[in-house]
């Protein structure tokens, strides 16, 4: 590039100095022959001028042109490789276009299972069963299924992959159910268990299938293929007793048959001892026939212990008993101390299986306590006093979720800190003053309103008190509504009130668990909120086989449409699966199409924790905090379990007659089920105190002004009078303060 820019430089100068050479021959020629010598010796030495400048110049351009060249050259040198890369990629030929890949859907479908070896299994085994189940070739395996397999595919299957499982006279598959320890049945269809049940139907997505043998038990021997013990590669162990060359699979079960060898050979050289028969010394057989004969004996009291042993431990294998008596030294008491020990090793790694090695080492201490002691630990521990007070003004004549709710929703409003609540009436502060009372009577019309009440027109909870479902309303759902429900039912509790009542068992257990497996065994045909539903499942199920075209999509009772919203439009209203079909409908209306409001009901009841234990968590340590955070529908005081809590301020010759009175009269209202209002004008609460402790009934004064009973829900302590002569009258008179008193704080 640079020598083309020098040559096109040089170019000009030559032609305008050929040029000018023209014009002076030109003007020299027109002048005359007087002019030419002259003006030829003049444009000689002017053209030798110019030609000498020229020649400089071509020169100095020629210098500057070979500088040039030489930097051009390095330029290139330089970036000589992508300037080929270019060149070459310029030139060269796109890539031919790739051929798509073909995929092909593989029809199968794959899935755990885990073999048992009892007919009475109703467990999860421990980690010890465990092994010893895989060690006899039963245990966990991933089976893989085709698509399209029938009930016989699915046992030919499980048969081939277990073949111990021939032995069991048929199978039965469970699941884990509530708690996640016990097992439940997965009851089979007419159809068997095929792999579209086991698919769609059973419930069972990504949980662990198991296997019970029907019949028989499955045999619990450890399993021994032969290329552990037969073949060029095989790795072997001296035995140190026998010096023989054993298997290294098989090395355990020689060595207890060869140390009870090595026992009876020392305990035959021990008798030959004392006896004085010396190796050698006889030669009439008498010897021989004398070790054979204790040689039998000792074989016969071996045999007899170990007969013992096995009425005593009937779980134990006839290996583990033999090495029990190897390890007694073939006393009973020895062995049967060794396996007691075994037997609790066992339990206590069951205790370890059922532990979530996740959970920190704070909860432990909740864990090893009872349920009284956990509930008061929970409790005290969440309420932290040296928070500031949340401060709270509720109007009786407001919807109470209304004025809360911003509350709740707040993330600054801290649930652990103490409250304190002032009811307001009429526009008129009331004047009862918070140290629990007024919390109680706020917690009681909150959770009421909640389970009973609407919220902008929108019932919160459907269905009948006992069997109540959230409502997955899609204004409810978007806003995360439940959310702040489970916040509200959390809170309550960590006060010392009690729940949600009447909520469907069902829908308790998802909220609990978390997993739709543990509510299946719970659901029934009353959670169904729809009436009209409900009677279409029940005639589906009363209804003769002839008669079952009416629910199908051309019938009256259609429920075609609600197994296709459900999921499972490939079942059909037939004989053979009539309770498929009224199962997997029941599981879609009261839990599967629920599982976004459940899900956020339980974080809010996770919103808590303490000591690294939430509430679904305590109510997993402890079942019985459930009837405490969802308890049944109206359920029954029993005045037993009130005078069990009743604790008398001293009685003398004047307040005898008052606490008879009122002691008939507790029995009266218990006749009446009226019991819940005493207990609201008592403690604010019309159900006995969520954690046990004492109520106290004190006297008035026997003064013509002091007719009525007077209460202090704050300390849970009722004043009875002691005016009233005559029982009528007082029943007369502590009816009127019930009915007028269990509501409102009119003092301090």
């Amino acid at each position: 590039m640079a020598a083309v820019r020098g040559e096109g430089d040089d170019l000009p100068a030559r032609c305008i100095s050929l040029l000018q050479e023209v014009k002076d021959l030109i003007e020299a020629r027109s002048s005359g022959p007087e002019n030419t010598d002259k003006t030829a010796a003049f444009s000689s030495s002017e053209r030798q001028a110019r030609s000498s400048s020229s020649t400089r110049t071509v020169q100095q351009q020629q210098g500057n042109n070979t500088t040039q060249q030489r930097v051009m050259q390095n330029f290139r040198s330089l970036f000589a490789p992508y300037s080929a890369a270019c060149s070459s990629s310029a030139s060269a030929r796109p890539p031919a276009a790739k051929k798509p890949r073909t995929f092909q859907v593989r029809e199968t479908w794959t899935h755990d299972f885990f073999c048992l070896g009892s007919t009475q299994a109703v467990s999860v085994p421990s980690r010890a069963q465990k092994i010893t189940l895989q060690n006899a070739g039963l245990g966990r395996r991933k089976v893989v299924f085709s698509c399209k397999g029938t009930a016989l595919d699915v046992k030919t299957k499980l048969e081939s992959v277990f073949p111990k499982l021939k032995a069991g006279g048929g199978f039965e598959l469970l699941r884990s159910g509530s708690p996640s320890s016990k097992l439940s049945l997965i009851t089979p269809p007419s159809g068997g268990y095929s792999v579209a049940f086991l698919r769609d139907a059973a419930g069972l997505d990504q949980a662990l299938a198991y296997i019970r043998p029907l019949q028989k038990d499955l045999d619990m021997l450890e399993n021994q293929s032969t290329e552990q013990v037969v073949g060029e590669n095989i790795l072997s162990v001296k035995c140190l007793e026998c010096e023989e060359d054993v298997a290294l699979a098989t090395f355990r079960q020689h060595q207890t048959q060869c140390n009870i060898k090595t026992w009876e050979r020392e305990t035959l050289l021990t008798t030959d001892n004392s006896l004085g028969l010396v190796e050698g010394t006889s030669s009439d057989g008498y010897k021989v026939n004398e070790e054979c004969s204790m040689l039998n004996t000792i074989s016969e009291d071996r045999a007899s212990l170990e007969s013992q042993l096995m009425e005593m431990f009937p779980g134990e294998t006839p290996e583990k008993i033999q090495y029990a008596l190897l390890q007694g030294s073939h006393d009973l008491s020895g062995a049967a101390e060794y396996l007691l020990n075994g037997v609790m090793d066992n339990k206590e790694d069951e205790d370890e299986d059922n532990t979530d090695w996740n959970t920190p080492l704070s909860a432990w201490g909740l864990r090893k306590l009872d349920y009284q002691k956990a509930l008061m630990k929970f409790v005290t521990g969440a309420v932290q006093s040296h928070l500031p007070e949340e401060h709270l003004v509720i109007t009786r004549d407001k919807s109470i979720i209304t004025q809360v709710l911003r509350k709740y929703k707040n993330p600054r409003f801290n649930l652990q800190s103490p409250l304190n609540i002032q009811f307001q009436s009429s526009g008129t502060l009331e004047l009862g003053v918070d140290a629990g009372g007024p919390t109680r009577a706020f917690f009681y019309h909150l959770m009421q309103e909640l389970v009973r009440g609407k919220f902008n027109g929108i019932k919160l909870f459907e269905g009948e008190a006992g069997h109540l479902v959230p409502s997955c309303d899609y204004d409810l759902v978007s806003s995360c509504f439940f959310v702040l429900v489970g916040k509200m039912v959390v809170h309550s509790f960590i006060n010392e009130c009690k729940g949600l009542e009447g909520i469907s068992p069902a829908v308790i257990n998802y909220v609990i668990s978390g997993s739709r497996d543990t509510a299946l065994e719970h659901l029934v045909l009353e959670d169904i909120q729809d009436p009209c539903l409900r009677q279409i499942l029940k005639e589906l199920m009363d209804c003769s086989d002839q008669e079952l075209g009416k629910f199908t999509s051309d019938g009256d009772f259609n429920i075609a449409d609600t197994l296709v919203s459900a999921g499972f439009p490939h079942i059909e209203v037939l004989p053979s699966n009539r309770s498929l079909a009224y199962e997997c409908v029941l599981t879609y209306e009261v839990v599967t199409k629920r599982i976004p409001v459940l899900d956020d009901l339980r974080k809010g009841l996770d919103s808590v924790r303490v000591m690294a234990t939430t509430g679904t968590d305590l109510v997993q340590q402890h079942p019985q905090v459930q009837q405490l955070i969802f308890p049944a529908a109206e359920s029954k005081i029993e005045v037993s379990e009130l005078r069990q809590l009743i604790k008398y301020n001293q009685t003398d010759g004047s307040t005898a007659q008052a606490a008879e009175y009122f002691e008939k009269y507790l029995d009266e209202l218990n006749t009446r089920e009226t019991l819940g209002g005493l207990l609201q004008l008592w403690t604010g609460w019309p159900s006995l105190p969520m954690i046990e402790e004492k109520m106290t009934v004190a006297f008035l004064a026997k003064t013509s002004n002091k007719v009525l009973a007077d209460a202090d829900t704050c300390v849970k302590s009722l004043k009875i009078p002691t005016y009233h002569t005559e029982y009528e009258n007082f029943v007369k008179y502590m009816d009127l303060s019930i009915s007028h008193g269990k509501v409102g704080f009119g003092k301090m």
